[in-house]
């Protein structure tokens, strides 16, 4: 049983508060019930409330990073994001901008997200980054990422 500050305002209604010191990811979910009465006769009143947080992603990673990709051919890469709460918002980049080529589709739950970003490199992209990147919108600077060089290839026929 914690006991919060006490402080009464007017005659007839008195405050208590609780107050949480060093609230960690363990405390997600945590109840916190109060009780007041001012007699033996009857049953106390009592409220509960679950203790919800903002937590930042715990970890980006992209999965099965291709080392070597043909041009023209379609490709699927997958990106996990856990941890976030809100969950996060997966954002798809290539150099310096966000990459809006081929076809993103997501999957999640309350704190983990799979976005998966189906498309077929060319030439052009031979060489720069393909990053995935999962923020917490509501919370500043709690974006993670991942990313890997992108090693595009040509397939040549030659007819003789």
């Amino acid at each position: 049983m914690s006991e919060g500050k006490l402080e009464a305002i007017g005659n007839h209604v008195t405050v208590n508060r609780l107050e949480v010191a060093n609230v960690r990811r363990e405390h997600l979910n945590s109840t916190f019930k109060c009780q007041a009465s001012n007699t033996k006769l009857m049953m106390p009143a009592e409220k509960t409330v679950r203790l919800e947080l903002l937590l930042r992603p715990l970890s980006v990673v992209i999965a099965r990073k291709p080392h070597q990709l043909i041009a023209n051919q379609d490709y699927v890469i997958r990106c996990r994001v856990e941890g976030s709460r809100p969950k996060a918002k997966i954002t798809w980049t290539r150099g310096n901008r966000e990459f809006l080529r081929g076809k993103i589709t997501e999957e999640s739950n309350e704190t983990m997200v799979v976005s998966s970003v189906a498309f077929a490199p060319v030439p052009e992209d031979d060489g720069t980054f393909l990053k995935c990147i999962g923020d917490n919108v509501k919370l500043i600077g709690a974006a993670l990422e991942d990313s890997f060089k992108l090693n595009v290839v040509c397939k040549y026929l030659t007819y003789i």
